[in-house]
Protein backbone atom coordinates (compact mmCIF):
# COMPACT_ATOMS: atom_id res chain seq x y z
CA UNK A 1 0.00 0.00 0.00
CA UNK A 2 1.36 3.52 -1.00
CA UNK A 3 0.47 5.39 2.36
CA UNK A 4 2.52 8.82 1.52
CA UNK A 5 -0.08 8.78 -1.57
CA UNK A 6 -3.39 7.90 0.46
CA UNK A 7 -2.25 11.10 2.09
CA UNK A 8 -1.60 13.34 0.05
CA UNK A 9 -4.87 12.58 -1.65
CA UNK A 10 -6.42 12.54 1.95
CA UNK A 11 -5.00 15.98 3.10
CA UNK A 12 -5.64 17.67 0.04
CA UNK A 13 -9.34 16.36 -0.05
CA UNK A 14 -9.99 17.31 3.45
CA UNK A 15 -8.38 21.17 3.02
CA UNK A 16 -10.56 21.46 0.31
CA UNK A 17 -13.41 20.05 1.99
CA UNK A 18 -12.59 22.55 4.59
CA UNK A 19 -12.39 25.68 2.08
CA UNK A 20 -8.84 26.16 3.50
CA UNK A 21 -5.84 27.68 1.32
CA UNK A 22 -2.05 25.69 2.15
CA UNK A 23 -0.78 29.05 3.80
CA UNK A 24 -4.62 28.54 5.85
CA UNK A 25 -3.96 25.03 6.80
CA UNK A 26 0.01 25.43 7.39
CA UNK A 27 -0.97 28.18 10.06
CA UNK A 28 -3.42 26.37 11.90
CA UNK A 29 -0.59 23.57 12.12
CA UNK A 30 2.08 25.81 12.54
CA UNK A 31 4.09 24.36 9.27
CA UNK A 32 5.12 26.27 6.36
CA UNK A 33 2.59 26.24 3.21
CA UNK A 34 5.91 24.87 1.09
CA UNK A 35 5.41 22.22 4.42
CA UNK A 36 1.68 21.09 3.21
CA UNK A 37 2.43 21.35 -0.79
CA UNK A 38 4.58 18.54 -0.29
CA UNK A 39 2.70 16.69 1.59
CA UNK A 40 -0.33 16.55 -1.39
CA UNK A 41 2.20 16.20 -3.81
CA UNK A 42 3.46 12.68 -1.95
CA UNK A 43 7.06 14.56 -1.84
CA UNK A 44 6.89 14.66 1.62
CA UNK A 45 5.58 12.75 4.98
CA UNK A 46 4.67 15.31 7.16
CA UNK A 47 6.16 14.65 11.00
CA UNK A 48 4.44 12.27 13.63
CA UNK A 49 3.23 15.61 15.35
CA UNK A 50 1.97 16.82 11.85
CA UNK A 51 0.35 14.09 11.21
CA UNK A 52 -1.14 13.94 14.86
CA UNK A 53 -2.15 17.03 14.65
CA UNK A 54 -4.19 16.71 10.99
CA UNK A 55 -6.08 14.08 12.02
CA UNK A 56 -6.68 15.84 15.55
CA UNK A 57 -8.06 19.45 13.13
CA UNK A 58 -9.81 17.18 10.68
CA UNK A 59 -11.42 14.99 13.05
CA UNK A 60 -10.33 11.66 11.53
CA UNK A 61 -8.00 9.03 12.62
CA UNK A 62 -4.34 8.49 11.67
CA UNK A 63 -5.57 5.20 9.65
CA UNK A 64 -8.17 6.86 7.35
CA UNK A 65 -5.15 9.49 6.47
CA UNK A 66 -2.79 6.80 5.14
CA UNK A 67 -5.69 5.06 3.74
CA UNK A 68 -6.01 2.14 5.94
CA UNK A 69 -9.43 2.58 6.36
CA UNK A 70 -12.17 4.41 4.52
CA UNK A 71 -14.32 5.65 7.25
CA UNK A 72 -13.08 8.93 8.62
CA UNK A 73 -13.16 8.12 11.96
CA UNK A 74 -13.74 5.51 14.75
CA UNK A 75 -15.70 7.35 17.01
CA UNK A 76 -19.29 8.54 14.75
CA UNK A 77 -21.42 6.04 13.33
Amino acid sequence: MDFRKALASNVAMLRKEHKLTRVQLGDILGVKQQSIEKIEKGENAPSFDTLMMLACYFDCSVDFLIGRTDKRNFHKA
